[in-house]
């Protein structure tokens, strides 16, 4: 693919429409970051990282030239050349901060900084604002957190029930560690399986070359919306239905496999030979729209 392809290959009107397209994908997944403690760079970070992934790519090389270099990487990205060979040599960005949040960072002085600990190390209680040239939360806030007001701070950690505050003001940290909604490896994992699967099987089919060899793809949804009250019964149904579904999409699977569990023999090994191995599934899914999530019409 060439660069003048690329360029040209969406007018503004279609990049328009990606923007709110993209804006939807990233609203759910954003929701998941925020409840683990992530903040906007960490996924700056991971978007550039994967621009340049998938720009170095086979698929945006130039013929003849199987590596894509640096210099066509930042005509494709707009990164600049410094900043794709840092991301090529697999070299994290280097900031001003950790890559703590602004919480983690508050709550991880407060319990380490000996200007905001007591003795043994115990985290003092703050006032809020002490007006003198002594420890308070809003200096710790003001010193760590960037330019988050202090208010907004106190507010996130009431929330979390990270700090509990007296009668008189005082605040007393109850919670050494910032996270909102733990989440395990394995659920990560499957997050990251399935929005790939399904993000992957839609750009295969919204790309012309592959017109002849289109994946399934359908939905059915309600236009009007049902009573609340029948959503119960609409998810036994799909429960039943898909059960049903994929039992019968698994036998096919299970009957069909090259099992690893076989004996190894000359035979089989002969039978074997030249047959390219393909991993494919069918994935099914429930969704539930409600009126706060149609963001695609802002």
């Amino acid at each position: 693919m060439s660069t003048d392809d690329v360029v040209s290959a969406g007018s503004p009107e279609i990049r328009e429409s990606l923007r709110k397209a993209f804006r939807r994908l990233l609203n759910p997944l954003v929701r998941i970051l925020l409840r683990s403690g992530m903040v906007a760079k960490d996924l700056e970070e991971i978007v550039r990282q994967v621009f340049v992934d998938v720009a170095s790519s086979e698929e945006f090389a130039i013929e003849g030239r199987p590596r894509v270099s640096n210099t066509r990487l930042a005509i494709l990205t707009g990164l600049t050349r410094k900043e794709i060979a840092r991301l090529r040599r697999g070299e994290s960005f280097q900031r001003d901060f950790s890559n703590m949040s602004r919480v983690a960072r508050v709550l991880n002085e407060w319990q380490r900084n000996a200007r905001y600990t007591g003795a043994y190390g115990v985290p003092l209680e703050l006032p809020f604002d002490s007006g003198r040239d002594e420890p308070s939360f809003t200096e710790l806030v003001k010193l760590y957190s960037g330019d988050m007001l202090p208010r907004a701070m106190l507010d996130e950690l009431l929330r979390i029930d990270a700090v509990k505050q007296f009668d008189d003001g005082t605040l007393k940290l109850q919670s050494s560690t910032y996270l909102p909604s733990p989440m395990d490896e394995a659920s990560i994992e499957h997050l990251g399986t399935v929005i790939q699967r399904i993000a992957d099987t839609l750009n295969h089919n919204n790309d012309e070359r592959n017109a002849a060899t289109k994946r399934v793809e359908r939905l059915v949804f309600s236009d009007q919306g049902f009573p609340e009250s029948k959503y119960p019964d609409f998810q036994r149904l799909v429960r039943d239905k898909s059960a049903d579904f994929l039992e019968a999409i698994n036998s096919w699977i299970v009957a069909n496999e090259l099992s690893d569990d076989v004996p190894d023999t000359p035979a089989i090994r002969a039978a074997r030979q030249g047959i390219r191995r393909v991993y494919g599934g069918v994935g099914v899914y429930q969704f539930l729209d409600d009126d706060d999530s149609a963001m695609d019409e802002k």
